[in-house]
C-alpha cells in the first residue's frame, strides 16, 4: 500500500533513537540475561570492527585515509581494549550457546544459521588472540602485559623458533582476515542481516500512536486498499521482513500465540519475507508475487487480535498487526 507518511520527518528525533535503541540496546536490555548477552557480542564486535579499521588506516593500506601512529600510552591503551572487547564476543557467544541449546525457552528456534554466526564469531576472536599471542611471542614488548589475552596465549607458541614464527604469521593474518571477510559476506544470507536492516528501519520507523491505522491516499479512486500480493506492501514493511530479529518476544506476549492459536506475528514476518525473496528477487526472473496460503487461511490471519503488545516489545520496533490488517483488507 502505497504510503502518506514521510519517512524522514524529524531526523535528529530520528537519529537519537537509533543511538538509544540501535547502539544503545535499550529494548533488547528489557529482559536482563539475553540483553547482557546481546551486548557483549555487539559492543565487542563494534569496537573490535573499529580498532582494526584503525589498524589499516595505520598500516597505510588505504591512502588517504591514514591515520597517525599512536604513542606508546594510548598503543597499550588500544590493545587492552581490543582484548577485552575480544572476551566480550566470546562471553556473548557462550552465554547465546547456552541459552539456546542448554536453557532453550519455549519460544527460541533454532537453526543452521544460529550456530553458523555463533561459531564464526568465536572463530574471530580466538584466531585473532592466537595471532597476538604469537606475535608477542616473537617480538616480546615491555608493554605486552597490556594485552592479557594475548600475552597468555603467547605461551602456546613456548617452543616456536622466530623462524617458525615468521612462517606461520601470514597463515594467521589471512585466515583472520577470511572469517571476518566470511562474516561480512554472510549478512544478506543469515540472521545477522538485522545488523544492517535493524537500525535503518528505527530511524524509518512510523511516527504514528500504537493502534493508529496508516490512512489510504484517495480513498475514493484507491484500487488498492491492502495487501493481496507482496508488492502491495510499503517499502517500510518489506524493510521490516528483513529487520526482524527472529528473537521470539512478539510470541512471547501473544495472546493468540500462547492460547495455542495458529497464529504466530514471527511466522507471519517470516513468511511475508519468504514472499519477498521468490516474489521481489527472483533469480531466474519468474516472481510469483503472491502470498503464501498459510497467510490466508482464517485460523491464521483472524486469530491476531491486534492488541498491540508485540509492539511494545519489538527491538526493531516492527508493527505485525498492520501488516495482518492489511492482508484482512484485502
Amino acid at each position: 500500500m502505497t504510503t502518506t507518511e514521510k519517512r524522514i520527518a524529524k531526523p535528529w528525533s530520528r537519529i537519537a533513537d537509533v543511538l538509544l535503541y540501535g547502539l544503545g540496546q535499550l529494548r533488547t536490555v528489557m529482559k536482563i540475561y539475553p540483553g547482557i548477552m546481546h551486548l557483549l557480542i555487539f559492543w565487542g564486535v563494534l569496537i573490535q570492527l573499529l580498532g582494526t579499521a584503525i589498524k589499516i588506516m595505520q598500516m597505510g593500506l588505504f591512502v588517504p585515509f591514514t591515520w597517525p601512529l599512536f604513542s606508546d600510552w594510548f598503543y597499550v591503551i588500544y590493545e587492552l581494549i581490543m582484548d577485552l572487547a575480544g572476551v566480550a564476543i566470546l562471553l556473548g557467544v557462550l552465554m547465546a550457546l547456552i541459552r539456546r541449546w542448554i536453557i532453550k525457552p519455549a519460544f527460541m528456534e533454532n537453526s543452521w544459521d544460529d550456530l553458523y554466526a555463533l561459531i564464526l564469531l568465536a572463530l574471530i576472536p580466538i584466531v585473532g588472540f592466537l595471532q597476538e599471542g604469537l606475535r608477542l611471542h616473537t617480538l616480546a614488548p615491555a608493554w605486552s602485559g597490556w594485552s592479557p589475552i594475548g600475552n597468555w596465549t603467547a605461551g602456546i607458541w613456548g617452543g616456536l623458533t622466530a623462524a617458525g614464527a615468521q612462517a606461520l604469521h601470514p597463515y594467521l593474518f589471512w585466515t583472520h582476515v577470511g572469517l571476518g571477510l566470511i562474516l561480512a559476506a554472510s549478512l544478506p544470507f543469515t540472521k545477522l542481516r538485522h545488523i544492517i536492516f535493524t537500525p535503518v528501519h528505527i530511524f524509518l520507523k512510523t511516527r504514528r500512536p500504537s493502534g493508529q491505522l496508516e490512512s489510504i491516499a484517495d480513498l475514493m479512486n484507491a484500487e488498492v486498499l491492502g495487501a493481496s500480493e507482496i508488492q502491495e506492501f510499503s517499502s517500510l514493511d518489506l524493510l521490516a521482513f528483513d529487520a526482524c530479529l527472529q528473537c521470539g518476544r512478539c510470541e512471547e506476549v501473544c495472546p493468540a500465540t500462547n492460547s495455542g492459536m495458529a497464529y504466530s506475528p514471527r511466522t507471519l514476518l517470516l513468511m511475508l519475507r519468504e514472499d519477498m525473496a521468490e516474489g521481489l528477487f527472483a533469480a531466474d526472473g519468474k516472481a510469483d508475487t503472491s502470498l503464501n496460503p498459510g497467510l490466508l487461511e482464517e485460523e491464521f490471519l483472524w486469530s491476531c487480535t491486534t492488541c498491540g503488545h508485540c509492539l511494545d516489545v519489538c527491538p526493531a520496533f516492527i508493527r505485525p498487526p498492520e501488516q495482518v490488517i492489511d492482508i484482512r483488507r484485502a
